[in-house]
């Protein structure tokens, strides 16, 4: 039991210096209170996105150099089935947080503004911004 408070006491007090920043970056309404979760999802999503391809490829792999033996042929399937699934879901959470986004935030146009921007090759580009 003391080795459990002992603990809880040092997590409190590893994270009690960083409570004003916590308090003070709360957000002030729900617009920026689901602004926070969005951006959160945004830089997470890509991950999650190249975990599931990689998850696609070594079930390619598997399939490939151990085809010999249905049991690691019928891993590598089962590989790529949840790599697909993988890819799919995550992909439709990147959809969903973009209506979300078009719809709270308005942002409009300014995405592709924000694609292009520096990008100074000649061609199609120049027709865009």
């Amino acid at each position: 039991m003391k080795s459990k408070i002992k603990k809880y006491f040092l997590l409190f007090i590893a994270i009690f210096p960083f409570a004003p920043f916590v308090v003070l970056a709360a957000p002030q309404d729900f617009k920026s209170f689901l602004g926070v979760f969005m951006n959160l999802f945004s830089l997470v999503i890509p991950i999650l996105i190249s975990l599931a391809i990689l998850a696609f490829l070594v079930g390619i792999a598997m399939y490939i150099w151990k085809g010999a033996s249905e049991t690691e042929r019928a891993k590598g399937k089962q590989f790529m089935f949840w790599g697909i699934i993988g890819i799919f879901v995550m992909v439709s959470f990147l959809g969903l947080i973009q209506i979300l986004r078009n719809t709270f935030f308005d942002t409009g146009s300014y995405q592709t503004e924000v694609y292009f921007k520096g990008i100074e090759t000649g061609g199609i580009f120049d027709i865009l911004q």
